[in-house]
């Protein structure tokens, strides 16, 4: 049997290749950043964006005879991308669908997309906080002419991309990913935030922390619906993944 590339870059990922790594399986992985994911020894990691041409390299280079996609719920472009080389190159693709959590109660506004949640921000005009990521700030340009309060959550690689779109340095906070909960009152109390902007990346992805802070200090809560992952065979467990590669 050839190696596994995992296209990764998720908590997710990690558990999966640390699995199979165990199981003596040849794995690659590839990430967008070079973030630390804590990965056994001797597996290699191809970081970076990803192309068809890069991807068709790695294939070949790599003897790659599997296609796993680990990758964010949001990554749809990437997603997209695996969807086509899988069959380009007749590879099986296994494609991991993160559970989602979607709260409800009348603070919470489900969106289908970025516009969507601006223009209800534009209509509330309080004190925001964008937790959406750096690939979908461009969406939210015009909060910089807006007469209220935002700030922007982001981790410390985004800040010149947040830069080159024009926002104000003084309204990002370079924060890690996931917060614990008195972090998250502090963030609140400090910055008198009223309203969360938040894909729907699920309670690995920190919605529903974000969620039961909003509910506990009656927050509006806007969710961005999450996009469906477009191709392969696809998991909701990551146990169930797992098995089904090893028996591959």
């Amino acid at each position: 049997m050839g190696k596994i590339l995992v296209l990764g870059g998720t908590s997710e990922s990690v558990q999966v290749v640390n699995q199979l790594i165990e199981r003596n399986k040849e794995v690659v992985v590839t990430t967008l950043t070079n973030w630390d994911m804590a990965l056994p020894a001797g597996v290699k990691r191809i970081t970076g964006g990803c192309t068809r041409d890069k991807l068709l390299k790695i294939i070949a280079q790599e003897d790659i005879n599997l296609l796993v996609d680990l990758t964010h719920p949001y990554a749809c472009a990437v997603s997209k991308l695996i969807t086509e080389v899988s069959q380009q190159t007749y590879l099986p693709l296994f494609t991991y669908i993160r559970p989602e959590y979607v709260p409800s109660g009348k603070n919470v506004f489900l969106v289908k997309d970025h516009l969507s949640a601006l223009k209800l921000l534009l209509q509330f005009e309080e004190t925001t906080l964008l937790t959406v990521g750096i690939k979908n700030l461009a969406a939210y340009k015009e909060l910089q002419q807006a007469g209220f309060a935002y700030w922007i959550k982001l981790l410390a690689p985004s800040l010149g991309s947040a830069l080159d779109l024009g926002f104000d340095p003084k309204k990002i906070l370079i924060l890690p990913p996931r917060l614990s909960f008195n972090q998250w009152k502090e963030l609140i109390h400090t910055k008198q935030i009223k309203v969360i902007v938040s894909k729907s990346s699920g309670e690995q992805g920190g919605v529903k922390d974000k969620f039961e802070l909003a509910k506990k200090y009656e927050l509006k809560f806007i969710l961005i619906k999450r996009p469906v992952k477009p191709g392969g065979e696809k998991f909701f467990d990551l146990n169930t993944l797992v098995k089904r590669i090893i028996t591959y």
